[in-house]
């Protein structure tokens, strides 16, 4: 093979690996981008499968030691509280807890949802790959859980 053969060749094959180092870093960076909001029924797909919940209501914000609690497995109260975890996530809302939702699954625990109904933006949050995702709260799911408050009683 003529040496002109060959630097041709090699210029060939160097352009081709050009171009694909040049394609994989851009699929490198474009998967490595953080999604600003995360679908909620994406991060827990399961949460629609949620049969029952156990609903624990602190004495004092953030003070989990005293609470008082409240069972439920009415489904069509579940599924409007589950509703509001299924749409995209809100900035971070720096308030403290108020309380804590036990989701079941079938008898198991499958997720635990942190609830403040009197911040100025009542909202539920819940932990996920030690990521804190924040949703907002509808007004009629203040409302239901201001009423659950209220039944709950002392353990």
């Amino acid at each position: 093979m003529p040496l002109c053969e060959k630097l041709q060749s090699g210029n060939l094959i160097f352009g081709r690996m050009k171009y694909s180092l040049f394609f994989g870093l851009l699929i490198t960076f474009l998967s490595c981008t953080e999604k600003k909001n995360a679908i909620g029924d994406s991060l827990f797909p399961q949460m629609a499968s949620v049969d029952s919940i156990q609903l624990l209501f602190y004495d004092k914000d953030d003070e989990d030691r005293f609470f008082t609690i409240l069972l439920n497995s009415d489904s069509s109260k579940i599924i409007g509280l589950i509703n509001d975890l299924c749409y995209d996530t809100i900035a971070p809302v720096n308030c403290t807890r108020q309380g804590k939702i036990y989701c079941f699954v079938d008898g198991a625990i499958y997720n635990t949802v942190y609830f403040n109904l009197d911040c100025q933006t009542p909202h539920f949050r819940y932990i996920k790959n030690a990521r804190l995702y924040h949703f907002a709260m509808s007004p009629a799911n203040r409302q239901q859980l201001q009423t659950w408050k209220q039944e709950s009683i002392a353990p």
